[in-house]
């Protein structure tokens, strides 16, 4: 069922893809155990570290940027992460939901787009 935030994400998208914008829609795809989002939650993430909209918030969303980052500068190609919300090793200072969250980043490149970015 789509939200009127999923509209302003798919309006976001359709303005990039207009002026030529490479971005990277993130979507969840995949959660096990306790996760702050849900199957279907998506962001929209430009290569200067900007976004629109959310995935989980905190480590998540940190994870989330530098995977977008890489995939817009440098690999440029889509693929799936994987987000781990258990107790961090050593210093402990984690995200301690205990699930488990697979993302989809979606690099979104229009057509012709000589954005050199």
């Amino acid at each position: 069922m789509s939200t009127a935030h999923d509209l302003r994400i798919f309006e976001q998208l359709d303005l990039e893809w207009r002026h030529g914008t490479p971005v990277v829609l993130a979507t969840v795809i995949s959660k096990s155990g306790s996760v702050p989002r849900e199957v279907g939650a998506r962001m929209v993430l430009w290569a200067d570290g900007s976004a629109l909209g959310t995935v989980g918030g905190g480590c998540v969303e940190a994870e989330v940027r530098k995977a977008a980052r890489e995939v817009l500068l440098v690999t440029k190609q889509s693929g799936c992460i994987t987000v781990h919300l258990t107790e961090r090793e050593a210093g402990g200072t984690g995200d301690i939901c205990g699930g488990t969250m697979e993302l989809f980043l979606d690099y979104i490149r229009p057509e012709g787009s000589d954005v050199g970015i």
